[in-house]
């Protein structure tokens, strides 16, 4: 199992990743369960628009997951 915290712009704490994680009651970080889990992004204009990404991986299009504090 692998945490990035809320400020950390990854895939794995990317809005338009579709992974499978969770994160803790108050939204300070992103767990994901497989480091090596790959997942669609569904960044409509990003440059991996549909391509299966890694949790760690990141692109100029991140958004910040919804879920996750601001900050």
């Amino acid at each position: 199992m692998q945490q990035f915290g809320s400020f950390m712009k990854f895939c794995a704490t990317c809005n338009f990743w579709m992974g499978q994680r969770e994160t803790d009651y108050n939204g300070t970080y992103s767990r994901v369960q497989d480091v090596n889990a790959r997942a669609k992004c569904m960044c409509h204009s990003g440059p991996w628009r549909n391509q299966l990404r890694g949790p760690m991986a990141f692109c100029n299009s991140y958004e910040k997951w919804s879920v996750l504090r601001k900050g």
